[in-house]
C-alpha cells in the first residue's frame, strides 16, 4: 500500500506500507525517504518541464455491463430513490468512462520472423546477461547526502514558519520526527547566533542541511529556492 505525501515546505514524497493491517507508514523518520523527484545538490526537488498530458478514464464495456447489474442489486438492497438510481445510470452512461482506447498503427507482416533468429551468439549471449541482471533485486537510492531527513549537528536549515515566512536555525540536536534548533539572523551583514532555542518538526524544514558561506551568509542556491517560491527570511 502507498501514498503520495506532501510536506509544510512543499517536498512530495511516497510512504508506504508492507501490510494494510500495520499502523505505522513506512519510511519512519530513522528510515531513508523515498523520493519521487531526483533532488539537487541542495536537496531541492527538480521537477520535469512542462504540463503531462491528460489521461482519460476508460471501461472496457463489458466490465461495465457488469457494474451496472451488480448496481442493480445494490440499489434494491440499499432502497435507493428513484433520483438516486437514475443519477447512477445517466452516470454510467456517459462520456466520462470514456470511448476505446486509441493504439499504435502496426505494420502488416507478410511472414513472421523471430526477432532473435537473426543475431549472433554473442548478441545472444549479452541478452541473457541483461535478463539475468535485470532479475536480480536492487536497493536504489540518490546519491549519498540527498536523504532529505537525515540532518546532522551544526547543520544549517531552513524552517517554514508560516506561508510566507522563513528561519534558518542550526541544528543542535535530532530527536525523531523534531529538530532543535538555533535560530540565526542577519546582522550587519551576516548572519549570527540568536542562541534563542526552538523545537520544530522536520516536515517543516527544507530538504538537506547547508553551511554557511566564508562570509557567513547563505548560499546562493538556497537564497534563489527561498525566492522562487515567494517566501521571506525573517
Amino acid at each position: 500500500m502507498y501514498r503520495v505525501q506532501k510536506d509544510g515546505t512543499g517536498h512530495v514524497y511516497v510512504q508506504y506500507k508492507k501490510l494494510s493491517t500495520e499502523e505505522q507508514w513506512h519510511p519512519q523518520s530513522d528510515e531513508r525517504q523515498l523520493e519521487i523527484f531526483k533532488l539537487d545538490d541542495v536537496g531541492c526537488q527538480m521537477t520535469p518541464p512542462g504540463i503531462p498530458n491528460q489521461v482519460h478514464p476508460y471501461m472496457a464495456e463489458e466490465d461495465i455491463q457488469t457494474l451496472m447489474r451488480s448496481l442493480d442489486k445494490k440499489f434494491k438492497l440499499a432502497q435507493f430513490t428513484d433520483e438516486c438510481t437514475n443519477w447512477w445510470k445517466e452516470f454510467l452512461a456517459s462520456e466520462i468512462l470514456g470511448s476505446n482506447e486509441e493504439t499504435w498503427p502496426t505494420l502488416n507482416r507478410t511472414t513472421e520472423v523471430d526477432p532473435l533468429s537473426t543475431l549472433s551468439e554473442k548478441e545472444l549471449d549479452l541478452i541473457e546477461k541483461y535478463k539475468e541482471k535485470r532479475s536480480q533485486f536492487k536497493e536504489v537510492f540518490t546519491k549519498q547526502g540527498t536523504d532529505r531527513k537525515k540532518y546532522k549537528k551544526n547543520d544549517m536549515v531552513v524552517v517554514k514558519i508560516s506561508k510566507t515566512k522563513v528561519n534558518i536555525g542550526e541544528v543542535r540536536s535530532v530527536n525523531g520526527e523534531d529538530l532543535e534548533l538555533n535560530i540565526f539572523k542577519r546582522n550587519k551583514g551576516r548572519f549570527t547566533s540568536t542562541d534563542h532555542i526552538v523545537s520544530v518538526k522536520l516536515s517543516s524544514c527544507f530538504a538537506t542541511g547547508f553551511q554557511l558561506t566564508n562570509s557567513k551568509n547563505i548560499p546562493s542556491k538556497i537564497k534563489e529556492r527561498i525566492a522562487q517560491e515567494n517566501l521571506k527570511l525573517v
